[in-house]
């Protein structure tokens, strides 16, 4: 049909799901014969969001899958399907199987955030027990979930991925560059307590009360191979796989579900489970948490398990603090059900596959499903803090939630200030001291929070670094220790400081201020309009060649910077500009380092034969985009400047008259 044109035949009316089946399962077949460029391009075009809506905006479907930083670095063949590897954002990656998202990860989360949701799907399960011994975990694409598992202090780790063409890939990966600490798949499954098994998940659920924890990152909302965790009969093995109290943990992208849908898949879920629910770590993702513990899900002291040290520290790689955990809207099983009212919800049984079915035609039909999903569980939904009634009335959790909110709108309103913190720090610390009462020899005392202490003490550090002319390194990383883990009035902040003092430093360390440069570009509020961060970023890759980032990192590290360079000035156009002198520097300043950037990118990728067809495409797009809107904004600004100029000598010649 293809080569000769649209069909005209009538498909099968037996199976009404069997069209868009059909298609995925002959593309994953026809694709070993088909070169790695038309496989990436092909994945970009059908499968990310960010091309489909470019082409539907009219751009040409040659530039449209360069539209985004994401680049294809990897592309390879397994039993499952073809698997390909994006980056995006320097040091994030995107494990795609036959176009479907598997999992996100960073390979520097030093410099780049960890995906969220993949961290939840780990730190969900885990802290809601007291002690976990052996935890089991499926899909080998959940990366960033495997990484967070692993940082708990757990004994027994096993994953099971039945594709052994992944598992190698995984084996073979390497961590980033750019400062700091690296992960890589490799150097997570080197890991003494983590067994890696060549099965699939029937393996996971064969052994009974093997588990405390299973956690499942396989996602069959668009994924063939995956049909199986549609199945009651695979929620009922998983039951009897937990120990007594133990807890499941999978997730659902239901984007394109339906409420009726959403309904057959939770009460196939219940089958294995008597307590189910449902948390949204992000828009269109839920997470299936089920147990069958006879107290269900609220196990007391959950809060003092959120702050514990290798809590906070995942979390924080993901630029989270634990009392963001507790906020996140969820819905019980029970509420799905009630929400579909009328709607026959029909488990997928392992014979009669219904879900399983109607599920493709479901995806690909249109309307506002994810809206009506919503509109329906809103007003059942309740935060994971009030759901477990542990905490949501905490006065020290009330204190952090202000915290946050506080960040965020200091974060908002900075626009390259970052120093504007300190003064809501200080009066915090004066006018709203935290205390704690000890008892020491018998005496009552109250004594400082230890955060507040630990506050105080970064401030004294901050001090004796910022007298000096030309700081140590020894000072500037005892600034940096207070950034981890996460403060909301301090992290963000505290890199920042921290990148100031190193232009000063002597000896001066380009690979460790980028690596503070970087964190504040990529850990900040969506709400943040700051360019700053990322303009002195693109200095340091231009000027510091075989530095900070070297090869292929540092070409993607710049084509990220070059993304959200973009994406910062399109914010900053939804917004009055209040001083158009400061606005027009800045856009100088962000065109004179876009234009550097590209050059570089020029050079680097002429040595790259491998990145020259994504090149010419990315290429055209930045010039589209990223150049010709700052040329844009620098010519408007200009203008506006010279106006408001001649206005000032217009009024001052008024007045001298006078």
């Amino acid at each position: 049909a293809s080569r000769g044109g649209p069909s005209t035949a009538r498909w099968p009316r037996w199976f009404p799901g069997w069209q868009p089946v059909a298609v995925v399962a002959l593309s994953a077949v026809g694709v070993r014969s088909v070169d790695r460029g038309a496989v990436w391009r092909s994945t970009a075009m059908l499968f990310r969001a960010d091309s489909v809506l470019a082409v539907r905006s009219g751009l040409p479907a040659e530039r449209a899958w360069a539209v985004s930083d994401c680049r294809c670095s990897d592309v390879f063949h397994g039993a499952r399907g073809t698997y390909t590897v994006w980056r995006q954002r320097g040091w994030q990656r995107s494990v795609r199987r036959n176009g479907v998202p598997l999992g996100t990860f960073s390979t520097a989360p030093r410099c780049c955030p960890q995906s969220s949701a993949d961290t939840l799907l780990a730190v969900l399960p885990l802290s809601l027990l007291e002690r976990v011994e052996t935890v089991g975990v499926i899909g080998g694409g959940g990366v960033g979930t495997l990484s967070a598992v692993s940082a708990f202090p757990v004994p027994e780790l096993v994953l099971y991925e039945p594709d052994a063409e992944l598992v190698e890939w995984l084996r073979n990966s390497r961590g980033g560059s750019g400062g700091g600490a690296t992960c890589s798949p490799a150097t997570l499954l080197r890991d003494s307590r983590l067994q890696v098994r060549c099965q699939g998940s029937w393996a996971a659920t064969a052994v009974p009360g093997r588990f405390d924890v299973l956690v499942c990152c396989e996602d069959a909302t668009a994924d063939w191979t995956a049909t199986g965790i549609l199945s009651s009969s695979f929620y009922v093995r998983a039951a009897a796989a937990l120990k007594p109290g133990g807890i499941y943990c999978g997730r659902l992208t239901y984007v394109d579900w339906d409420v009726r849908s959403l309904a057959s898949y939770v009460a196939a879920v219940r089958r294995g489970f008597r307590h189910v629910a449902l948390v949204e770590p992000a828009p269109g993702m839920f997470l299936v948490l089920a147990s069958n513990a006879a107290d269900g899900f609220g196990r007391g002291n959950w809060l003092a398990r959120l702050r514990r040290p290798h809590v906070r520290a995942v979390l924080g790689d993901a630029g989270w603090d634990w009392a963001n955990v507790t906020q996140l809207p969820m819905v019980e099983a029970a509420d799905v059900l009630n929400a579909a009212g009328d709607a026959r919800s029909e488990p997928c049984r392992p014979v009669q596959t219904v879900l399983a079915a109607r599920l493709p035609r479901v995806i690909l039909s249109w309307g506002g499903k994810m809206e009506a999903i919503v509109q329906k569980l809103t007003v059942r939904a309740k935060t994971t803090a009030i759901w477990l009634r542990d905490g949501d009335t905490d006065p020290q959790l009330q204190r952090r939630l202000r915290e946050l909110r506080r960040r965020g709108e200091l974060l908002a309103d900075a626009e390259d200030r970052y120093w504007i913190y300190r003064k809501t720090l200080k009066r915090m610390l004066l006018d709203e001291p935290q205390t704690v009462i000890r008892t020491v020899s018998g005496t009552v005392r109250r004594e400082l929070h230890p955060d507040d202490r630990r506050r105080m003490q970064y401030l004294e550090a901050l001090g004796d670094a910022a007298r000096r002319e030309h700081p140590s390194a020894g000072q500037i990383r005892r600034v940096l220790s207070f950034a981890r883990p996460f403060d909301p009035l301090v992290s963000l902040f505290a890199e920042a400081e921290a990148a100031m003092l190193w232009k000063r430093a002597d000896p001066r360390s380009p690979r460790d201020e980028l690596a503070c440069w970087l964190h504040v570009a990529f850990f900040t509020s969506p709400r943040d309009v700051s360019v700053r961060p990322i303009t002195e970023a693109l200095r340091l890759l231009c000027e510091h060649p075989g530095g900070p980032a070297e090869g292929s990192a540092r070409v993607d590290a710049v084509n990220g910077l070059l993304q959200l360079l973009h994406e910062r000035w399109q914010l900053r156009d939804r917004r009055p500009t209040a001083a158009p002198e400061i606005a027009l520097s800045d856009a100088t300043e962000s065109l004179m380092r876009a234009e550097q950037a590209v050059a570089l990118l020029d050079d680097q990728v002429g040595g790259a034969p491998e990145l020259r067809q994504w090149w010419s495409a990315r290429r055209r797009v930045l010039q589209g985009t990223v150049l010709r809107g700052l040329r844009r904004r620098k010519r408007q600004l200009l203008s506006a400047v010279r106006r408001s100029s001649s206005a000032n000598r217009h009024a001052g010649s008024s007045s001298a008259v006078r």
